[in-house]
Formats: structure tokens, sequence, C-alpha cells
């Protein structure tokens, strides 16, 4: 039985790229993706602090990260 939900057609570029449902990556490799993504975040915040405290120019976290 349908629940009168409209099903639009999926992009392929977004479904390589793991959008969706159907996605390549999957619930557990987005899961992956954003833990090491925040690790990484917190590393690099964490070694700015230590560097701005001995005087060494420091760029944003994003120009960091990125």
């Amino acid at each position: 039985m349908q629940s009168g939900q409209t099903i639009a057609p999926m992009d392929s570029t977004f479904k390589l790229l793991g959008g969706g449902p159907t996605g390549s990556a999957g619930e557990v490799g987005r899961l992956a993706f954003a833990l090491v993504a925040s690790v990484a975040i917190v590393v690099v915040a964490a070694l700015q602090r230590g560097a701005a405290q001995y005087g060494f120019a420091v760029r944003p976290v994003w120009a960091e990260v990125t």
C-alpha cells in the first residue's frame, strides 16, 4: 500500500556523492566521515591554541582544515 508520497527521480551524480537512501556512501560511511571531520577540527583548534601561546601566527580553523 502506498502512503501518497511523491518519489522523485534521483539524479545519478547525487547518488554517486552519497545522497539519499540509495547513496553509495551509505549510513556508516557518512557517520565515519562526520566523525573524522569533527576530530580533525578539534585537533587543528588545539594545535592552533598551542601555537598562539608561543606567539606564532595562526590562520582561521576553516583555512587550516580546508
